[in-house]
């Protein structure tokens, strides 16, 4: 997330500069510190020091500068080149901060703000630490180090250490994969994320049935709804409330007999969290990861999920592609055949619980905008898969 968003949902200056202080005070307790002066460029979505050669950040703002259409791609290069250099990076940057640096921390770190986590880049060293941000929740940096630890074959940033509040891992450098040029590459990198997440659910799968999976999926998402989710409005509230309700009472209905494969998701498998070199590629962002239905993932990737407008058109026309298709989804290892407007309401409750869960801290302060756009394809999606599910 840019920090011209962050900006708009929290006090992201007063957040950032708790975060940096309060991680500072546990990874350097007793070193004497130095006031450096950081630049913040919200579009680019990085904090750099001011002193630093501007060709040391070419890689870190690199995924800025492609576009589809050629001329918006000249365009987009010509700012991420001109943009952190004088002068006209005193039109472009936001603003100019002091940090109070340890000693041990040279100026050649820079800070790349996200959802819950701040992640600084050590360019000596090659490595990045990832801090949690001050307010927020602890889970979500831990399930980033843990799936990692604990899978250590996944080809993913590698995890070189982890302590409350933070970890270090090592840094990788490339192109987010809907930014490649290349039609082949595109496609090997693809199947290869695929193989690997494939992989991960034959080693995590539990079988379960969905007359006792969805009721806690719904469970889950009122108690959060009455917990942390009073500044909604009291329509929104209906669309959350009525859906968890409406689908619930569904698959008591309907769904006796059906089971699904529980497994251990990526969380957020979408094109920006594919990260690919010349020859390699990294699946990054785990934050999100937890246990979920096998075609979790997938759907997040095929339906676009991340992108809520027009997602209950993709769904429809996705149902419509379907008919009698028999191998979609396959390479998850279980292709979603029969039974599909289950699975399609299963991931709906899944997804709803996620974007709660990841806004629900007091601090995010713009909780109906973040949710307004997608409850609205939400009331779409509802009437759908009722519908297909009573046929």
């Amino acid at each position: 997330m840019r920090i011209q968003l962050l900006r708009k949902r929290e006090n992201f200056l007063e957040i950032f500069q708790k975060s940096i202080s309060r991680f500072f005070q546990e990874k350097y307790p007793h070193s004497n510190e130095v006031n450096i002066e950081y630049i913040i460029n919200d579009y680019l979505n990085i904090v750099y020091p001011s002193k630093i050669n501007r060709k040391d950040l070419v890689d870190l703002v690199s995924e800025f500068k492609y576009h589809p259409k050629a001329y918006r791609r000249i365009l987009q290069s010509a700012y991420t080149f001109l943009a952190i250099r004088w002068p006209l990076e005193t039109i472009t940057s936001s603003e100019s901060i002091l940090i109070s640096m340890p000693v041990n921390a040279k100026e050649r770190w820079v800070f790349i703000p996200g959802n819950h986590s701040i992640r600084v880049i050590d360019l000596d060293k090659n490595r990045c630490f990832v801090f949690l941000k001050s307010g927020f929740n602890n889970k979500f940096i831990e399930s980033d180090a843990n799936i990692r630890l604990e899978h250590a074959w996944l080809k993913a940033p590698e995890v070189i250490q982890q302590k409350n509040g933070w970890y270090e891992e090592r840094r990788v450098v490339g192109l987010p994969w809907n930014r490649l040029s290349s039609v082949d590459l595109k496609e090997k990198v693809i199947v290869g994320a695929q193989n690997q997440l494939s992989k991960l659910y034959q080693k995590t799968v539990v079988n379960a049935p969905m007359i006792g999976y969805v009721p806690q999926l719904c469970n889950n998402i009122l108690s959060m709804l009455d917990a942390s989710f009073s500044s909604l409005s009291d329509e929104e509230k209906d669309i959350i409330s009525n859906f968890a309700s409406e689908v619930e009472l569904l698959f008591g209905n309907y769904s006796s007999d059906i089971n699904i494969d529980l497994v251990s998701t990526h969380g957020d498998f979408q094109p920006g969290n594919i990260l690919c070199s010349k020859d390699d590629f990294w699946i990054i962002d785990w934050e999100y990861s937890g246990q979920r239905s096998i075609f979790y993932d997938a759907l997040v990737f095929d339906l676009e999920c991340r992108f809520p407008s027009g997602l209950g058109a993709r769904l429809n026309k996705k149902i419509n592609e379907l008919g009698g298709m028999s191998d979609y989804l396959k390479w998850t290892g279980q292709p979603l055949g029969s039974n599909k407007s289950y699975y399609f309401s299963v991931f709906f409750l899944e997804d709803l619980l996620l974007r709660m869960d990841e806004i629900s801290v007091d601090l995010i302060q713009t909780k109906s905008t973040a949710l307004s756009a997608y409850l609205a394809e939400l009331l779409i999606i509802q009437d759908m898969l009722i519908t297909n599910i009573k046929k």
